[in-house]
């Protein structure tokens, strides 16, 4: 059973994604939608040229995730997504009773 507290969560969550908008990618064969909530980029200038990073933070209803069978983080850390263009590798996975955040980072950052 959803708690009140959980239903007041799953509404904000929707009217936040009616303003604010979704972008969506395929993880597992299905689309998902969530709210890309941060996004930040660097460059610095290294030994070969131009080195840039890139993190950013997806959030979305949980039921958006309800097609992977396994537990969430081992299905999700390190696979790699494309969101707005841009390839992103999955470094944190949260969940809650209403929604999921994935912490995602530039596929090469570390290697």
């Amino acid at each position: 059973m959803i708690s009140e507290f959980d239903m007041f969560s799953q509404a904000g969550f929707t009217e936040a994604a009616d303003i604010i908008g979704q972008v969506s990618c395929t993880i597992e064969g299905k689309p998902v939608y969530g709210i890309l909530n941060e996004f930040t980029a660097e460059q610095v200038l290294e030994i070969g040229g131009i080195a840039g990073t890139y993190t950013a933070t997806l959030t979305g209803d949980k039921r958006e995730l309800a097609h992977i069978t396994a537990p969430i983080e081992r299905t999700l850390y390190g696979l790699v997504i494309t969101l707005e263009s841009r390839k992103f590798k999955i470094t944190r996975c949260a969940l809650d009773s209403v929604s999921f955040t994935l912490g995602l980072t530039n596929p090469t950052k570390g290697k």
